[in-house]
């Protein structure tokens, strides 16, 4: 074998060897760069004595370590964060990279439940209004109360003589501040009252129909519960009567969740008229049942009672002349219980 040979075999060995070095540089470097954070995998570490800070799901520290005397959890991608600074307690907020969207210099409250970027903004001792991700105030913290954020580019809020209204973003009035109580926005809809009579608003602060009602709720899937002349029917979100007032009573559903800060563990959430299903439970004439949202009856309104239709099931338990029973809404049949 020649010399040359051996030569030129060398450096290409040599040259294999450098590229594949260069190469697991490179994919090392790759995969740093790709190694993204979801906010939703962030969590907080430490506690109040030694600081918090953050880390991955890996366990590795993120935002250089950096401590924070009190930070919440993230949520929708952002973390309120408090420091101590001469004895003042200041407040501010991160998002995922660390980085400061609102300065960590306010004495005002600021809730970590942030609503498409904006963050309710309280004073102690009173006073609340709202501040934007980037740490611009939209609304100073002057108002006595507000309901459900900012949304379609209003918010709720109550003024200094306990009337509810609206203000947009540029702080023009909306909804006029003459409210005794509002509900939040569902549909596009929101629900007033005044002079103890309920309305309905659009998001442009216009009455949806010229009705008053003796009651009302909140709308649900495009319909709203409403009484009238003592009697409770359902209308759509242009104020038009869908099924007309005719029920005595209807029944609330409600879903329990666990809470390990609420009395026996448990809270009551989502209080409702309406089922996943679409039913809503009725009385009429004594007599309880089941309808859907265009007044079609599910169950007959027929039973001394009913009970709330269990998820993922068709069969109702009832009760009828005093005893109990099933009815199946896949079958349209009645069984006594033996």
């Amino acid at each position: 074998m020649s010399k040359s040979y051996l030569l030129a075999l060398g450096i290409i060995l040599i040259l294999l060897t450098s590229c594949g070095s260069e190469d697991s540089d490179n994919n090392e470097e790759t995969a740093k760069k790709e190694h993204f954070v979801n906010p939703e995998e962030i969590k907080r570490v430490g506690n109040g004595r030694e600081g918090f800070f953050f880390t991955d799901l890996r366990g590795d520290t993120l935002f250089g370590g950096r401590k924070f005397w009190m930070a919440s959890e993230f949520k929708n991608g952002y973390s309120v964060i408090t420091e101590i600074k001469n004895g003042i307690q200041l407040r501010g907020v991160i998002n995922y990279k660390g980085e400061e969207v609102i300065p960590i210099k306010y004495t005002e409250f600021i809730n970590p439940n942030s609503r498409n970027g904006y963050f309710n903004f309280s004073r102690e001792g009173g006073g609340t209004g709202f501040i934007d991700s980037t740490g611009k105030i939209v609304f100073q913290p002057i108002y006595k109360s507000s309901k459900g954020g900012i949304k379609y580019n209003q918010a709720i809020l109550q003024n200094d003589k306990e009337k509810w209204g609206s203000l947009s973003l540029k702080g023009d009035t909306i909804i006029e501040f003459k409210y005794s109580d509002i509900g939040v926005w569902y549909d596009a809809r929101v629900l007033v009252k005044q002079n103890n009579q309920f309305s309905y608003l659009n998001t442009e602060g216009i009455p949806i129909n010229d009705e008053k009602y003796q009651f009302a709720r909140d709308f649900e899937n495009g319909l709203a519960l409403v009484k009238k002349n003592g009697m409770i029917g359902f209308i759509d979100t242009k104020g038009k009567q869908i099924i007309e007032c005719q029920f005595t009573d209807y029944k609330t559903i409600v879903d329990v969740v666990e809470n390990h800060f609420a009395d026996f563990g448990f809270e009551e959430k989502n209080h409702r008229f309406m089922l996943e299903e679409g039913y809503i439970i009725v009385k009429k004439n004594g007599k309880w049942g089941y309808i859907n949202s265009t007044g079609e009856t599910i169950v007959p309104i027929e039973f001394d009672d009913v009970a709330v239709l269990n998820r993922g099931s068709s069969t109702v338990g009832v009760v009828k002349n005093g005893k109990q029973g099933y009815y199946s809404i896949k079958e349209k049949t009645y069984t006594e219980k033996e």
